[in-house]
């Protein structure tokens, strides 16, 4: 439950226990729990937490350096610490390092997200499927009279939403799934691929919406695409960069 590492001189204490901090150390407390709690422990130098919060900065807390890993591993956390001649925490520097594509990755890391990934997908698999739904229609049934939306749509990065989870070894998590299928979650909608191929990818419904009336009055228009159904999934965190005017411009038809 803890680790001693020794370097430059300095011995630093690494421990998930919150009573094993040791006098005459660096010590560093590993959390799985909320800031909130962290703030609730005396003593330690250094705690890091993996509760899915994000802290821009780490915050310092009676002498407590408080920080927490970034939200699905996106970004490295760099914290450069000044110590004292009694080994105590003068003072810190902080940076977070984009994880993106021009980063090689960490075999041992990739390893752990692969078996997270094949638990996941395992869970789906086990679970039973779902009656058919008459709740979603899917791209084909849209393209009988829209045919040259449909053609257009093929163009985009929606069409390929999926393939870009194959691609990531995340086709089964369902909190990638919601916002790379129709309907996911939903009755009627995407369960998984070999079950409801017809609904891979973000289609028409997911962002005209369910309107059954337009199928039975086609003069009854559809729903606009606002910046708020982007919203859902264009957030922050999924997709940084998102400027509602010049996405929409990509998925115009």
């Amino acid at each position: 439950r803890s680790l001693l590492i020794t370097r430059s001189n300095i011995e630093l204490n690494i421990s998930i226990d919150p009573s094993a901090r040791q006098e005459g150390k660096l010590n560093l407390l590993l959390l799985g729990k909320p800031v909130a709690d962290a703030k609730l422990i005396q003593g330690w130098d250094v705690i890091i937490t993996s509760s899915g919060e994000e802290l821009e900065r780490p915050i310092e807390n009676n002498g407590t350096v408080i920080t927490a890993g970034y939200p699905k591993g996106k970004n490295l956390g760099i914290l450069k610490l000044r110590i004292g001649s009694d080994e105590k925490v003068l003072g810190f520097d902080h940076m977070w390092q984009p994880l993106g594509n021009d980063i090689e990755e960490n075999r041992k890391v990739r390893d752990i997200l692969d078996d997270y990934d094949s638990k996941v997908a395992g869970l789906l698999k086990g679970a039973e499927i779902p009656p058919a739904g008459t709740t979603y229609s899917g791209v084909k049934k849209c393209a009988e009279c829209h045919q040259p939306f449909e053609e257009s749509w093929k163009k985009t990065r929606h069409a390929g939403a999926f393939a870009s989870l194959e691609h990531a070894g995340k086709e089964a998590d369902p909190e990638c799934l919601i916002c790379h299928t129709v309907g996911f979650g939903e009755e009627g909608g995407f369960f998984t691929i070999e079950a409801t191929l017809e609904l891979a990818n973000v289609q028409c419904e997911e962002c005209h919406g369910l309107d059954r009336g337009h199928l039975e009055d086609f003069s009854k228009p559809l729903r606009p695409v606002t910046e708020k159904i982007c919203l859902k999934c264009h957030t922050e965190e999924n997709s940084p960069d998102f400027d509602y005017p010049v996405y929409l411009e990509k998925i115009q038809h």
